[in-house]
């Protein structure tokens, strides 16, 4: 579930030879393939950033799993981006 998710935003950002889409853009499809997973996101959840080429994306989102006597929240922050390494 999570690795497709990630997959997504990796897809969204764009590369130095392939010109990236607008931060709604890109929003908007991290959306569209949460919802396809099921990750329980909004889009204030989505930070995107986009400097000179260079795109960045965090999402910040928590899910809580109910044992019935205790419930656990995980915390997920998939983050990439297409920084070059000069």
């Amino acid at each position: 579930m999570i690795s497709s998710f990630k997959m997504a935003c990796r897809r969204s950002r764009g590369s130095r030879r392939r010109p990236g889409k607008l931060p709604e853009q890109i929003r908007a499809a991290i959306l569209k393939e949460a919802e396809k997973d099921d990750v329980p996101i909004d889009a204030k959840d989505i930070k995107v950033q986009a400097v000179n080429g260079n795109v960045k994306i965090k999402v910040d989102y928590s899910v809580t799993v109910d044992l019935t006597v205790y419930q656990w929240t995980l915390n997920f922050h998939p983050k990439v981006s297409n920084d070059s390494l000069t």
